[in-house]
């Protein structure tokens, strides 16, 4: 049963009524193809998936079954399957209340044990409609890869940009190295697009 903090969620489903948000996940898509490599998976979820493309984007990358799920958007508010082989969470976990950090986390690791995180580490530009900052969550990498480590043994930080983000997966991945200049470029790329 995923978590889900009734109250945020509301705020969340109010911004997706009424605005386009939660689609930058797909800028991710070049390195979650050399991600799918390590795993051929069958199976996909991108878990908070917001309004992004990106399963359709992995679908087509690996004719995997892809599925979406964000609490916050009716049609894709629950999850079809009870395991998968690949998940993605880019820019989810900071949304999350820290007193659920770990249960989510936990709900993760019952659904795969192969899981892209993507969590940025500062505050929002977005703010709630109640004025709260839209990440409720901002810690450091070291913190986020302390509590990924207690459900994921294996899990190891595959670029930190300091201050902003990081990405965290929860397998040895034999791409581990190129990583960095990856992430990278698709800094660059959200940044001329988009200013956060």
């Amino acid at each position: 049963m995923p978590v889900v903090n009734d109250y945020l969620n509301s705020m969340y489903r109010h911004i997706h009524k009424t605005k386009n948000y939660g689609q930058n996940s797909a800028t991710f898509i070049n390195m979650i193809r050399l991600l799918m490599e390590d795993i051929a998976p069958k199976s996909i979820l991108d878990y908070g998936c917001g309004q992004s493309r990106l399963a359709d984007l992995m679908r087509e990358h690996s004719n995997a079954e892809a599925h979406r799920y964000d609490p916050a958007i009716d049609g894709i508010n629950s999850i079809p399957l009870d395991k998968y082989d690949f998940i993605t969470c880019t820019d989810v976990m900071e949304h999350v209340v820290e007193e659920d950090c770990r249960k989510v986390v936990g709900e993760l690791a019952a659904l795969s044990r192969n899981v892209f995180f993507h969590i940025s580490t500062r505050p929002a530009g977005e703010i709630l409609p109640d004025g709260q900052n839209a990440h409720c969550t901002v810690r450091n990498t070291k913190w986020w890869l302390g509590l990924i480590t207690e459900y994921f043994p294996d899990a190891e930080v595959i670029f930190d940009e300091y201050g902003n983000g990081c990405g965290i997966i929860t397998w040895k991945s034999v791409h581990k190295y190129i990583f960095q200049e990856i992430y990278y470029g698709i800094r660059h790329i959200q940044v001329c697009i988009r200013p956060e």
